[in-house]
């Protein structure tokens, strides 16, 4: 996805989704929020796979809320909408297993679907660009004329805390698990991560130079500086400071400083809340996250 963050929650009848600035990479952009159900075809839910030899899955599925998709020059609402058969059927042979689906298994050479009445291989390398325009994606980073904080919209912040911030937490995290190392140094293809060990707090600090590390389909580039302000059951904060700079699915942009705090409300919900510097200009946020298995 060019830009924007997609959230989903477990519900008892499939997926609740919100949509925030999903550009989809052909000037198509996608908000919204609704619940996201599969279907069996006939019925209104069941299981729809039937693994034996052979295997064979039929379903589909119905959107069910408010969805807003926009273009440079007009919008819709779309309240609901349907894909009513799904067929996945093999050749006489059981479907992989779940481990091979997670390591990308699953022989889909020969799987073929069909587009407006033409059967084209799933496998095809042209396959995006007969849906997409996506000649604007791949390499061009969304310009910020003014580098300023002003040019990220509000999905643009979210996808810094929810993506690229929470990539940068889980390292830190990784990295308290792991105290008992004492200071040490990692090298990645994309640059070098120094580990410095509070011994006191047991707490690390992680001092980066980065050039263009993917976090979460933003790319993070300079020298700066991570570490934990707070650690507890409760709460998860994390202060990064010095040269951060994002490229990628936000708009280019330098950052001074990134504060990050995840609380835990109760069982069901949590909210990440924090601001971001760059120059003299300050952006807050806090959004609300549904927790989940």
């Amino acid at each position: 996805m060019r830009r924007g963050v997609i959230n989903y929650s477990n519900s008892d009848l499939g997926r609740n989704v919100t949509f925030s600035g999903c550009d989809l990479g052909d000037d198509i952009v996608i908000d919204g929020s609704g619940l996201l159900e599969w279907t069996a075809p006939g019925e209104v839910r069941s299981n729809f796979c039937v693994f034996g030899v052979p295997s064979n899955c039929n379903t589909g599925f119905w959107w069910n809320g408010d969805l807003t998709v926009s273009t440079a020059n007009k919008s819709l609402i779309v309240e609901e909408f349907a894909v009513s058969e799904l067929v996945m059927v093999s050749s006489g042979v059981l479907f992989p297993e779940f481990t091979r689906i997670e390591t990308g298994e699953l022989g889909f050479a020969s799987a073929t679907a069909t587009l407006n009445g033409t059967e084209v291989e799933v496998a095809d390398p042209n396959l995006l660009e007969s849906v997409f325009d996506v000649s604007s994606v791949r390499d061009a980073p969304i310009q910020n004329p003014t580098a300023s904080l002003a040019s990220l919209t509000e999905a643009d912040v979210k996808r810094v805390a929810f993506h690229a911030a929470i990539e940068l937490v889980r390292f830190l995290f990784n990295e308290t698990l792991e105290t008992q190392r004492g200071d040490h140094s990692h090298t990645q293809p994309c640059g070098t991560s120094d580990v410095t060990v509070d011994t006191v707090a047991n707490l690390p600090t992680i001092d980066a130079r980065w050039s263009l590390c993917e976090a979460g389909g933003v790319f993070l580039s300079g020298d700066f500086s991570m570490s934990r302000q707070t650690f507890s059951e409760d709460r998860i904060e994390m202060r990064v400071t010095g040269n951060l700079g994002l490229t990628g699915g936000v708009p280019e942009i330098n950052l001074d400083e990134l504060a990050w705090l995840l609380t835990f409300r109760d069982g069901s919900t949590s909210r990440i809340s924090g601001h971001i510097k760059a120059g003299g200009d300050r952006r807050e946020f806090a959004f609300d996250l549904i927790l989940d298995d």
